[in-house]
C-alpha cells in the first residue's frame, strides 16, 4: 500500500511540475505547395533562431513521427525571407518555434496563397495543420 502511494505520489510530482503546451493553432497550410516564411529581426542585434517540424503519421492514425526538422538563423539587424518546399504527402502538421533574443519582439509572415502575420514576443511555436 505504501509504494503505491509513493508511486502515485511521484507521478502527480511529475504532471504537476510539465508546463502545458504553449502553442497555437494558426490555421492550415496546403500539402502540394511550397511556403515561406518572412522573418524581421532588424530591430535586434543578436540572432534568431527558426524551427520547423513536419509531423507526419504513417499507416496507423495513432503513430506521430518527425518527418524532417530544419533549422534556420536569422542574423541580427536583417529580414530574411526562408524557403520551404511542399511538405508531403504523410504530413500531418506543421510547427514553427521562433526563439528570437531574450525580450526581443520579432515580426513574421508565413506566405502560401496569401499572408498571414504573426508577431512573436520572447519566445513563439505556431501550428499548421498540413491540408490537400
Amino acid at each position: 500500500m505504501k509504494r503505491m502511494i509513493c508511486t502515485l505520489a511521484g507521478l502527480a510530482m511529475l504532471i504537476w511540475m510539465c508546463p502545458p503546451a504553449q502553442a497555437e493553432s494558426r490555421g492550415q497550410l496546403l500539402r502540394n505547395l511550397d511556403w515561406e516564411l518572412t522573418v524581421d529581426n532588424s530591430s535586434t542585434t543578436g540572432g534568431t533562431a527558426v524551427t520547423v517540424e513536419y509531423l507526419s503519421s504513417k499507416g496507423d492514425e495513432s503513430v506521430i513521427s518527425r518527418e524532417s526538422i530544419e533549422i534556420r538563423l536569422v542574423p541580427g539587424s536583417e529580414r530574411v525571407r526562408l524557403f520551404f518546399s511542399k511538405p508531403g504527402r504523410g504530413v500531418k502538421r506543421i510547427i514553427i518555434e521562433v526563439d528570437p533574443p531574450a525580450g526581443a519582439t520579432i515580426p513574421v509572415d508565413i506566405v502560401q496563397n496569401g499572408s498571414m502575420a504573426v508577431t512573436i514576443q520572447g519566445y513563439g511555436r505556431l501550428v499548421f495543420e498540413a491540408v490537400d
